[in-house]
């Protein structure tokens, strides 16, 4: 997707002797921003200088740069979309978006893409906005280095930071996102890949994505939202090098994954979630290498998911490990370090001699009945995990990590 970035540079450069840079000021606030763009020719650079600037929205239909410097402000006046860009390439860099205001007829954005491919979005502050950047059947366009900031209080009027709808090949690189109702949100969204961005103290989710398909999460960090990350309806999913950090609450997950096939989650880290991660409907799923460190449930998988591959993870002060609502697995847990086990390894191969059952029976009856929870650290639950190592096998025989590993794998 690079390959736009160049096109702009060989286009802007070979073509310098006809574009040209248009001044404007803000003594005519966003009418003469528009009045600006309407004469601009293809490629032309429109500059904003230093000021605030409102009035009715923006809309770009051709080929151009919209720049300023971060002190050029740009104000919906709590009542329009500030930029609307339409069936071209564009970029827009260095500008300050405001107050949108929230309506609930139409969805507001700082900026919104349609049909649009080739789009820079790079280097700007969007503060106050309902929705702040909004892709609907766009593609192979870049979202790069914004902050992304909003006060919302309720999720009803509260919208997305990036909503992404029947879009593709995109890239969404080094944003801040917080405050909104979800930081990020694709639907239909495919071929995209999200990188190294911070999605914190959202109402629900950090990311929440459905049916989008052949996308990648590399190096985001997703902390303290209010249900944590959701991903569904989905397949061949590749999620790398994240923090699933501080979901706590009833219903909230360091990742919720439901209906996902072929997917990979690696080297992830779930740290101080109520469900590190919760598995409902999904198959053929890869997690390796992951650290699990201090959540309530480290990892929830119920029956209907098959063919999980759970592999050298470290699983450190959970309160419980694995849990699952049904007795038949046909998943696999070979292979992972757990700080509750108590084997021993007499053949020094740092693989303990007998296997490790991560469903301990009190789990398991909180699984079927939740409001046993309160008897948590009692003496009657320390009595119970102390009889269930005297009489093994009152657990499931099927869910045991037959080589569970004497150290903590090295991330």
């Amino acid at each position: 997707m690079l390959r736009f970035i160049w096109i702009w540079i060989l286009i802007h450069c070979s073509l310098g002797a006809q574009s040209k840079t248009i001044h404007v000021n803000n003594h005519k606030g966003l009418a003469g921003v528009q009045d600006a763009i309407n004469i601009a020719q293809l490629y032309d650079e429109i500059l904003l200088e230093e000021g605030v600037y409102t009035g009715e929205g923006l809309y770009i239909n051709k080929p151009i740069i919209l720049r300023g410097n971060n002190n050029v402000i740009l104000d919906g006046g709590e009542k329009v979309t500030i930029l609307t860009i339409e069936g071209t390439a564009a970029l827009v860099e260095g500008l300050t978006f405001r107050n949108t205001g929230y309506s609930s007829v139409e969805e507001r954005c700082a900026i919104k893409l349609l049909s649009a491919r080739g789009c820079i979005i790079t280097n700007n502050k969007i503060e106050h906005c309902c929705f702040g950047i909004m892709l609907m059947k766009s593609g192979h366009s870049i979202i790069t280095d914004n902050n992304i900031n909003a006060t919302n209080i309720h999720e009803q009027r509260s919208g997305n930071g990036i909503h992404g709808w029947q879009s593709d090949s995109l890239t969404i690189r080094n944003n801040n996102i917080q405050g909104h109702r979800d930081g990020i949100y694709f639907e239909f969204v495919t071929c995209t890949g999200v990188y190294n961005n911070k999605s914190i103290n959202n109402l629900r989710y950090g990311i929440h994505f459905m049916f989008s398909n052949n996308d990648e999460y590399i190096g985001n960090t997703f902390s303290d939202n209010g249900s944590g990350v959701a991903v569904m309806f989905s397949h061949h999913v590749n999620i790398r090098n994240n923090a699933f950090d501080n979901c706590m609450g009833g219903a909230s997950y360091g990742i919720l994954l439901k209906e996902i096939n072929d997917s990979q989650i690696i080297n992830n880290k779930f740290r101080h979630n109520t469900n590190g991660i919760f598995m409902e409907g999904t198959n053929r799923i890869t997690l390796q290498r992951n650290l699990f460190l201090s959540n309530g449930w480290a990892c929830r998988v119920q029956a209907s998911c098959s063919s999980i591959y759970l592999n050298e993870n470290n699983f450190i002060g959970n309160s419980f490990d694995i849990a699952t609502n049904g007795s038949l697995s046909i998943n696999n847990f070979n292979g992972n370090y757990w700080d509750k086990y108590e084997g021993y390894d007499l053949d020094k191969n740092h693989i303990g001699d007998i296997p490790f059952s991560p469903v301990s029976m009190y789990g398991v009856i909180v699984e079927r009945m939740p409001y046993t929870i309160l008897l948590y650290r009692s003496l009657m639950v320390y009595l119970l995990d102390r009889s269930e190592k005297v009489l093994p096998g009152i657990t499931s025989e099927q869910i045991k990590d037959k080589q569970p590993l004497m150290h903590a794998v090295n991330l």
